[in-house]
């Protein structure tokens, strides 16, 4: 069996659906996803039972659907199956009974017929590399005690003010460009005090894996694309911009 995946982007909805795509592994089903080139880096390494196939990001937003439709028509798969809850010039391919009532991950799950709660499955998907991972956390961890923030999303940046910290403390900021492969944060996220974090791929890592008691969710969109969180979360209720 040969199953396709629509959902080409963005990093924290590829590992949402990631458990989808690995309830059809786990069926025998080999797994095509295309996705857009820039995510190929983390998604090759943390998941290679998935076969990833990298699409150009475009202007015109054609890679959201008809590059990776296009993509997997000519692969003589059994099924494709679309993850979008919406796409705004393709409306039709929205189910009319759950889109209305259900958030953006909630739609992924009941739209495959598996319950939420496997999202949770997530470190069942993910192939770690302990080296890489103990090699970012030496490079940017260098106090015993230390938070981790994570405060840049996609589409909106977090202002939070750590002035009033212990001294002790270091704040560790998640950023691009110290590794290629978004997992490797995972040792450096699971030793901290505590956890900032807009929502982002790493707020959804970090509620699969469970990671820290003391966490902080900082919200940057509307109820509907804002994810269900399965782990204890505080709330925090700073603007982003």
């Amino acid at each position: 069996m040969k199953i396709g995946i629509i959902q080409s982007r963005g990093l924290g909805d590829l590992i949402i659906a990631l458990p989808i795509a690995r309830n059809y592994y786990d069926q025998g089903a080999e797994v095509y996803w295309p996705i857009c080139e820039e995510f190929m880096s983390t998604m090759t390494a943390c998941a290679p039972w998935v076969n990833w196939i990298p699409l150009k990001t475009d202007q015109h937003g054609s890679f959201f659907y008809f590059h990776a439709y296009g993509n997997l028509k000519y692969r003589e798969l059994d099924e494709i199956v679309c993850l979008y809850q919406f796409l705004s010039n393709m409306p039709e391919l929205s189910d009319p009974v759950l889109f209305p009532i259900l958030k953006f991950d909630q739609y992924k799950y009941a739209r495959v017929g598996m319950a939420l709660k496997d999202k949770l499955r997530l470190p069942e998907c993910i192939t770690r590399d302990p080296a890489a991972e103990e090699a970012l956390k030496e490079q940017v961890v260098t106090r015993d005690r230390y938070i981790v923030v994570h405060l840049q999303g996609s589409s909106a940046r977090a202002q939070l003010d750590f002035s009033d910290i212990d001294p002790a403390v270091q704040v560790v900021e998640i950023r691009e460009g110290f590794t290629d492969n978004a997992v490797n944060w995972l040792a450096v996220i699971e030793g901290a005090e505590s956890l900032y974090m807009i929502d982002s791929f790493y707020s959804n890592l970090v509620d699969a894996y469970d990671i820290c008691r003391d966490k902080w969710f900082i919200p940057r969109s509307k109820m509907d694309l804002t994810p269900v969180l399965l782990s204890d979360w505080r709330y925090f209720g700073a603007g982003c911009y």
